[in-house]
């Protein structure tokens, strides 16, 4: 079973210091309104206090989360299909993948999940494509919504590289 409870929560401009969280919640997916192109796919990832290393909600940087499936104009996926959930989930179905370009994210993270196991459980549980040869990147590469949502104005090459 994944190791960490993700709950969704409404857009609080990168400050959760105010919202309640069950103990069982290690990371907060904070919902967005941003429109890349017609797809609106932008989180903000908070460590609750739980993983947080100064004891309160901290925000971690953004990620790109999109259903393979997704349409134009499609919003608060993960809401839709997690709410009956109380808007938790221990990992991604299938049918979501993730991506993230903010270098302060996979920093913060590594301050968060110091081992790499852990790590990689977190990238687990987020489907989150690392790279080409990700088992997910062959079912979206060619997706709209990928290109034009999860890389907006970049490549999977420049995503990489840059990271490292």
């Amino acid at each position: 079973m994944p190791r960490y409870v993700f709950q969704i929560i409404d857009k609080c401009f990168q400050d959760a210091s105010h919202i309640d969280v069950d103990s069982d919640v290690d990371f907060l997916l904070e919902e967005s309104d941003w429109n890349d192109y017609g797809y609106m796919t932008l989180y903000g990832v908070h460590a609750t206090a739980k993983r947080s290393r100064n004891e309160k909600t901290t925000y971690l940087g953004s990620i790109r989360i999109m259903r393979i499936d997704q349409q134009v104009n499609e919003s608060h996926l993960l809401r839709k299909d997690f709410g009956k959930y109380h808007f938790k989930f221990r990992s991604l179905p299938d049918t979501y993948v993730s991506l993230s370009m903010d270098v302060d994210f996979y920093e913060n993270l590594q301050q968060i999940l110091r081992r790499p196991g852990e790590r990689f459980d977190f990238a687990n549980s987020l489907n989150m494509i690392l790279g080409t040869d990700s088992e997910d990147y062959a079912k979206v590469y060619s997706l709209l919504c990928f290109q034009k949502s999860l890389l907006r104005d970049s490549n999977i090459d420049f995503c990489y590289t840059t990271r490292s």
